[in-house]
């Protein structure tokens, strides 16, 4: 996994990890209300399609109506980083 991140820009690194954190999240909080995987998955890539699935203002979004606050070492990663390279 490190060779693969040591070849992007701390940014894209930083895109790619939350971007990670919130796909599985929600697959497994999808995984609550159906056994299938395959259909958690589903859920869980149009969720953020849809961009209810995102993480900002130190917050996990999973849907409108369900946010999970993040930990401080997570919450305070996207200091010092340009807004418009962030996850919107």
């Amino acid at each position: 996994m490190m060779y693969f991140l040591e070849n992007y820009s701390p940014i894209e690194t930083y895109n790619y990890v939350h971007s990670s954190l919130a796909l599985i999240t929600k697959f497994y909080d999808q995984l609550k209300l159906t056994s299938l995987r395959s259909e958690s998955l589903r859920q869980a890539q149009l969720g953020m399609l849809k961009g209810e699935v995102r993480i900002a203002d130190k917050y996990l979004y999973l849907s409108p109506e369900k946010r999970i606050a993040l930990p401080p070492e997570l919450a305070n990663l996207d200091k010092g980083l340009p807004r418009n390279k962030l996850s919107q």
